[in-house]
């Protein structure tokens, strides 16, 4: 598996520097923008008058006692690419984000990010990861739908009902009894992991949009 890692991280960072070697000389007037939105398409939730500025955001965590940051506790000040590039444990995550998602992690925000651990992606084996490595767009749809362009702390995850996971593209948020909060199958770590431009919720299952499941098992 550790040579999986390696190939998918050579191959990924290679398709990524083309892709930003091609940006910066590219003259047909596309901007990041377009792009990110050309990838995301309907994964991608729609601005409203009810994002907060980063001020606002910290001021509803301090409110919800749940400002916590046990993702990169150490680091600050940290937007959501510093904070997972920091931990080490979400390689093929970071790895992966094309030139516009990364610069949206960084610069953009409220948002919220379920990323998912090294260990969820090498869950996937060593077949699909060779296929992620190989198709950049495929790849950049399955990241994009772990980015949510608002912020959802974890009471929020059930409040909206079926227009909430509608609206963000998940096909069932679920609580045991015990408190374990699943997203599709996913475990929540507990606790919300606030950082200046949003939240990072950890999960340990890489999580597929609606009709890629097929493309990676035909």
């Amino acid at each position: 598996m550790r040579a999986a890692r390696r190939t998918f991280i050579a191959v990924v960072s290679v398709a990524a520097a083309l892709t930003l070697s091609a940006c910066g000389s590219s003259t047909d007037g596309a901007t990041t923008a377009e792009s990110s939105t050309a990838i995301k398409g309907a994964l991608q939730d729609p601005a409203d008058d009810s994002e907060m500025d980063e001020e606002e955001a910290g001021e509803t965590a301090d409110d919800q006692g749940l400002s916590s940051n046990n993702v990169c506790p150490d680091v600050s000040p940290a937007d959501i690419l510093a904070c997972l590039q920091s931990n080490g444990n979400f390689t093929y995550f970071v790895t992966g984000l094309n030139a516009d998602l990364l610069g949206e992690l960084s610069e953009g925000g409220p948002l919220t990010v379920f990323a998912p651990t090294d260990d969820a992606f090498e869950a996937l084996g060593d077949e699909v990861l060779t296929l992620l490595s190989q198709d950049e767009e495929l790849l950049s749809i399955i990241l994009a739908h772990h980015i949510k362009n608002s912020l959802y702390y974890t009471p929020d995850l059930f409040t909206g009902g079926s227009e909430f996971l509608d609206l963000v593209g998940f096909s069932a948020i679920e609580e045991s009894p015990d408190g374990v909060i699943t997203v599709d199958g996913a475990v929540v770590a507990p606790g919300d992991n606030v950082v200046d431009n949003g939240i990072i919720h950890v999960i340990d299952k890489v999580l597929l949009p609606r009709g890629v499941e097929e493309e990676l098992n035909p």
